[in-house]
């Protein structure tokens, strides 16, 4: 067995015999000193710069809400890095296109700037007003909705990425991460 597998199981007995400990079940936890195998730092996966290319070429993005918000999610992903949870937390408020960049609300409530190359800004632009076609009168800050016309969550994000990733590459390259 892998040793992935191994800590795996290792982990649920050991926080097995904490809770017979805290329980008073037992007076001394046998999993206290057992060591678990180390396991190797995996190398993080990713796409080829030809297979991102065939997405946004040979895919159809229609030119309506759902195909535009797919298109602007898939580029906005992989051209600032920035994480599936971050782009659900995107607000209007947080675009700067004066400026050319977005102010990403990250891990810990930290904010950073990310800086928006040119084609990126048209696409936000564009993407702006078929969102306000979508959803006239919106009071809605977040910049990207589900179809019904709330904040998009980050496992809707996620669906979205392997739904088209799958279409260019293997299983185990379909995820925001890549």
């Amino acid at each position: 067995q892998s040793a992935r597998s191994i800590n795996r199981r290792l982990s649920c007995l050991k926080s097995y015999f904490r809770f017979l400990k805290k329980r008073g079940r037992i007076e001394k936890d046998p999993m206290q000193k057992v060591v678990a195998p180390k396991t190797g730092k995996r190398l993080p996966v990713f796409i080829q710069e030809n297979q991102i290319a065939a997405l946004f070429t040979h895919i159809p993005f229609p030119d309506d809400y759902k195909g535009q918000l797919h298109r602007l999610l898939l580029e906005l992903l992989y051209a600032t890095g920035i994480r599936r949870s971050e782009a659900a937390q995107l607000k209007m408020a947080d675009i700067d296109l004066e400026r050319s960049v977005l102010r990403i609300t990250g891990k810990g409530n930290k904010e950073r700037l990310v800086p928006v190359a040119g084609y990126l800004s048209d696409l936000i632009v564009t993407f702006l007003r078929i969102r306000r076609d979508a959803f006239p009168g919106s009071a809605e800050p977040w910049l990207f909705l589900n179809r019904k016309g709330e904040q998009i969550s980050p496992e809707n994000i996620y669906y979205i990425v392997r739904k088209h990733l799958s279409a260019i590459t293997t299983a185990e390259q379909r995820s925001p991460h890549v």
